[in-house]
């Protein structure tokens, strides 16, 4: 088994594990932040990556020696930096999210919620990593670097959620390659 297809399974067993620690509420709060998150960086990302364009070189890259999963699908340049606006976006917002949220941690005593806390905050837990996992896979197979592009290259995980997550693969490729 290549090492990314261990890795990419370790990581999620782990965030079910970490959503199961943390319990249902916290873990709810966590991935309703990925949504808000997302949808506030799709709404903006635009706008910043031509702001970028004028800070950050784009990097060269060698399309004979790399294996890029997506690189077929559209124009590689616009899809270096709107990852790198839509990210900014993200993590900023997602981080004032998370503080805000986890005042809410009391909810998890509530008579109801604590018999099923553990075992929900573990699926939201699997549920949030594996949408983690797919943006870094998806950004790591579009980054013009040779030594991610082999990393990638024959991970059956990685292609597989890369290429084959029901709705999200599309949607990110219409947002950032196409």
């Amino acid at each position: 088994m290549k090492m990314v297809n261990m890795a990419i399974i370790i990581l999620l067993v782990l965030g079910f594990l970490n959503g199961k620690r943390k319990g249902f509420i916290l873990q709810a709060v966590h991935i309703t932040g990925f949504v808000i998150a997302s949808a506030v960086a799709y709404i903006l990302y635009d706008d910043l990556a031509e702001k970028l364009k004028l800070m950050i070189p784009y990097p060269s890259f060698n399309r004979d020696s790399s294996f890029a999963l997506l690189m077929h699908e559209g124009n590689m340049e616009t899809a270096f930096y709107r990852i790198i606006a839509f990210a900014i976006l993200f993590f900023a917002v997602r981080i004032i999210l998370n503080i805000v949220g986890s005042s809410l941690t009391f909810l998890a005593q509530l008579p109801v919620l604590k018999q099923v806390n553990g075992w929900a905050g573990g699926i939201l837990g699997f549920a949030e990593l594996y949408l983690i996992l797919f943006i870094v896979l998806y950004i790591g197979s579009l980054l013009p670097v040779d030594e991610i592009q082999s990393a990638l290259k024959g991970s059956a995980v990685a292609e597989g959620m890369i290429k084959n997550t029901p709705y999200i693969s599309a949607l990110v490729a219409s947002w950032w390659v196409k």
